[in-house]
C-alpha cells in the first residue's frame, strides 16, 4: 500500500508536482533577506553539494544573491569530518564522502557570524529495474506527446521509504513535472509502478532517474511543490519549513540515484 501525500490524484494512485529547478528561487513578502541553503549528499556518486544564497523580495524580479566565503564542515555518525571548496560564487563541493546506508550526517554552515545545522540520515540504496512505453493517443497529455512511461522498482522491506523521480529530454531536465512517492510498512517490499505524468514523442531520449531518498529532502520537495503548484497569485507566499537552525531556509538531504534511458 502506498500512503502519498495528497494534492491531486492521477493514474494508479501517484502524484504528480509543478515544481522550479532543484536550485531553488524563494520569492517572500517583503521582509528582511534570509539565507537558503541547499545541501545535498550524492551518496552512490560520494559527493556532496552545497548552494547559498539570499532571498528575494516577493516582487522582485532579480535573480538570488549568491553567498561567497561561507565555511562548511560536515561531519558523519563514525567521526569523519569533510570541508567544502567554492568551486562557483555560492556553491560549494566535497568529495569522497563515505556515506554508509542508516548512519547519520550533521552540516554546520558558517555565514558572516551566523551559524546553521542540520542533520540527516542515509537512506537505502533502490535501483530503477525497467521503465514501461505505451502508445495513448489523445491521452490526458497529448499536447506534448502520445508515448506515455512508467518507471518500475522494488521497494525494500521492513522501513519506509521516501522517493523522487526525475525526467530528462534529451539531456534536458523536466523541472516542471517530477513525482514524489512515500511508502508506508504496510506495504512495504512490493514492487512499484510509477506512471510519469508527461507525454513523449518519437525519436527523442528520455532518462528517468529514481532518487531513494531521506525524509528531509522528501518533506521539503512536497512543500516547495504545494507552493508552487496553485499557479501565480494562487497562493499567500510562505517559507518551506526545512531542517536548518538559526532561521535558515533550505534543506539537508540525502540520496542515492539509479537511473535508466529509453530510446523513442
Amino acid at each position: 500500500m502506498l500512503k502519498i501525500k495528497n494534492i491531486g490524484l492521477f493514474v494508479l494512485g501517484l502524484l504528480f508536482f509543478s515544481s522550479c529547478e532543484d536550485v531553488i528561487e524563494l520569492e517572500l513578502e517583503s521582509v528582511e533577506s534570509q539565507i537558503v541553503i541547499e545541501a545535498t549528499i550524492d551518496a552512490g556518486n560520494q559527493i556532496a553539494t552545497v548552494n547559498i544564497s539570499k532571498t528575494n523580495d516577493f516582487y522582485d524580479n532579480n535573480s538570488p544573491e549568491q553567498v561567497s566565503d561561507a565555511v562548511i564542515i560536515l561531519q558523519s555518525e563514525s567521526g569523519d569530518t569533510y570541508t567544502f571548496s567554492e568551486t562557483t560564487p555560492g556553491t560549494y563541493t566535497a568529495i569522497n564522502i563515505l556515506a554508509n546506508q542508516g548512519e547519520i550526517f550533521d552540516l554546520m554552515v558558517e555565514v558572516d557570524g551566523n551559524f546553521y545545522e542540520a542533520t540527516s540520515q542515509t537512506p537505502v540504496a533502490v535501483n530503477l529495474d525497467t521503465i514501461n512505453q505505451a502508445n495513448f493517443p489523445g491521452g490526458p497529455f497529448s499536447d506534448e506527446g502520445d508515448i506515455l512511461l512508467s518507471a518500475v522498482w522494488n521497494d525494500p522491506d521492513n522501513q519506509e521509504n521516501f522517493y523522487r523521480l526525475r525526467v530528462y529530454v534529451d539531456n534536458v531536465f523536466q523541472s516542471d513535472n517530477y513525482t514524489l512517492l512515500n511508502d508506508v510498512l504496510a506495504g512495504d517490499g512490493e514492487e512499484i509502478t510509477a506512471s510519469i505524468a508527461q507525454g513523449f514523442n518519437e525519436n527523442t531520449t528520455v532518462k528517468v532517474e529514481l532518487l531513494s531518498t531521506d525524509e528531509a529532502y522528501y518533506d521539503y520537495f512536497f512543500q516547495l511543490s504545494s507552493l508552487n503548484g496553485g499557479g501565480a497569485g494562487s497562493t499567500t507566499p510562505y517559507n518551506p519549513k526545512g531542517n536548518f537552525s538559526n532561521g535558515a531556509l533550505g534543506y539537508f538531504g540525502i540520496y542515492y540515484s539509479s537511473s535508466m534511458e529509453i530510446q523513442l
